[in-house]
């Protein structure tokens, strides 16, 4: 597909025994497709979804196939002004919301907020929105670590997989027979002068507690005694390292809290295991190939052509200034064990797709069906009943800047306006920014953030690269990134036109 074609129309197809990938002719993230009318739109669009083959071991054949044949979808569908048949919103964006988009990017990069920047929102019909401004755009064809908006596609594959009868959420069986060296973890209380003191996990583990951080597994960098555990047994190693590295103890009983962490990689491997494919490969072959994405576009290995077109990280020096700086993650070795937690580079504007595709499925045009479009915008932690802590850790964690994309209010009284689905954090309530009840978001650390919001009708994601200097911020800026994307937030909203 040329890198300059430009149409509003998606053909999406998938025919058994065809070697060629499916094709998405979506309009392109390019200046001069900012000043084309938003009013053209195509009279149809038809999408050929079929889910490839996958060889899942001790399974009936004959069943396999009537999972597979479910989870192919042939439609045509009239996408004309007033959307498909089902009504859901398909807004605009005003002549006036663009410019007042164009300004607060130029404005970000003039101030030296950031050195670049890039935003872009989407309905599922196509592109409302493509902005760019800086130095060297993370947008097309240039490259950016996405790093924790990995997890939404994890989530997705592990829906996917759900949904054709493979895993389950609620089943610990899925745990022990996919991740046997997780299963035999005990939970560990300290680690002081060399040594461990544990009790035994009391509670079975599931792919529930793993997707939605409460199954007792966290990040090394955010607690102490698990850093020292894992750097005197050699574990906690999430790029060029292998599943047995990441086999920790964990933090807490699983489903009695919220703790950020590694759950997410463990869900990763589980996809892998249970569906016989890398998770590159898996990714490639039931998100992105049918979305129209080639893995030129996103993907887990950082090949040379790939770093080359890679926009590079900055961070802010003692004095405030911008600098450039290492990034978290090698750019040369092999990846070794995938992770589904946080290993994809991309563009935005392939992200972008990927959250179109979502947004298709709530017609059941997309990439799950609409009843689990559903489950990824409804809470999943467990209940504040019998002083359950989840909702309240994790507003404790986003109310701390973890990610700039949730509205803070939300974490007020203990979280009451923040949950999180099976596959990323969700609004319990209206966000002030525009964001209605249900929508779900996340971010990766090297500042880039999106959102979907079903009721709205829109998704978006942008950001750039870079990794904020927590003290030299809290003295200087307060986060200048954070007030920026508030305004596009609340901007894009103000402009949309139904």
């Amino acid at each position: 597909m040329s890198d300059h074609m430009s149409a509003d129309v998606i053909i999406v197809t998938g025919v058994k025994n065809n070697p060629e990938p499916a094709h998405v002719i979506c309009a392109l993230f390019l200046d001069t497709l900012h000043s084309a009318s938003s009013t053209s739109t195509p009279a149809t669009l038809r999408l050929d979804l079929l889910i490839p083959h996958i060889e899942f071991e001790e399974r009936d054949t004959t069943t396999e196939e009537q999972r597979i044949s479910a989870m192919t979808q042939t439609q045509e569908i009239d996408i004309g002004s007033s959307g498909s048949a089902k009504a859901h919103k398909v807004p605009r964006l005003s002549p006036e919301g663009k410019a007042a988009l164009d300004a607060i990017l130029k404005k970000a990069v003039e101030s030296r907020v950031v050195p670049a920047m890039h935003f872009a929102a989407t309905t599922k019909d196509g592109v409302i929105y493509a902005g760019q401004a800086g130095e060297k755009v993370f947008d097309e064809p240039e490259k950016g670590q996405l790093y924790s908006q990995t997890k939404l596609v994890t989530g997705v594959a592990a829906l996917q997989l759900v949904e054709s009868g493979v895993l389950s959420y609620d089943d610990p069986a899925i745990v022990e027979k996919y991740a046997p060296e997780l299963w035999e973890q005990p939970v560990l209380l300290s680690f002081t002068d060399g040594k461990a003191e544990t009790e035994p996990r009391k509670v079975p583990l599931t792919l529930r507690h793993l997707l939605t951080h409460t199954s007792g597994l966290g990040y090394g960098f955010m607690s102490p005694p698990l850093m020292a555990y894992n750097t005197a047994h050699g574990l906690g190693k999430t790029y060029g390292g292998t599943a047995a590295d990441l086999a920790q103890p964990l933090l807490f009983q699983p489903g009695s809290r919220f703790g950020y962490g590694i759950g997410i990689d463990w869900a990763g491997i589980i996809v892998e295991r249970a569906s016989g494919l890398k998770l590159n490969e898996y990714f490639q072959k039931h998100i992105f190939a049918p979305l129209g994405l080639i893995e030129d576009d996103v993907t887990f290995f950082n090949r040379p052509e790939i770093v080359e077109r890679w926009q590079r990280v900055t961070t802010r020096n003692a004095e405030g200034k911008l600098v450039l700086t290492q990034p978290r993650r090698p750019l040369t070795g092999e990846p070794g064990q995938l992770s589904g937690g946080g290993g994809l580079w991309g563009t935005n504007k392939a992200y972008l797709t990927f959250l179109r595709g979502l947004l298709a499925s709530q017609d059941g045009n997309g990439i799950v069906s609409p009843e689990g479009f559903k489950l990824l915008f409804e809470d999943a932690l467990p209940t504040r009943a019998d002083g359950n802590t989840a909702h309240a850790n994790l507003a404790r964690m986003v109310g701390s800047g973890t990610t700039t994309a949730v509205d803070p209010a939300l974490c007020d009284n203990g979280g009451q306006g923040l949950g999180h689905s099976i596959a990323m954090c969700v609004n319990l309530l209206d966000s002030a920014g525009g964001r209605r009840k249900g929508s779900g978001t996340w971010g990766g650390i090297a500042t880039t953030e999106f959102w979907l919001d079903p009721e709205a009708g829109i998704a978006a994601c942008g950001g750039t690269q870079f990794l904020r200097n927590r003290e030299v911020e809290d003295r200087t800026q307060k986060d200048p990134f954070a007030k920026v994307w508030h305004e596009l937030e609340t901007t894009l909203y103000k402009y949309l036109e139904y």
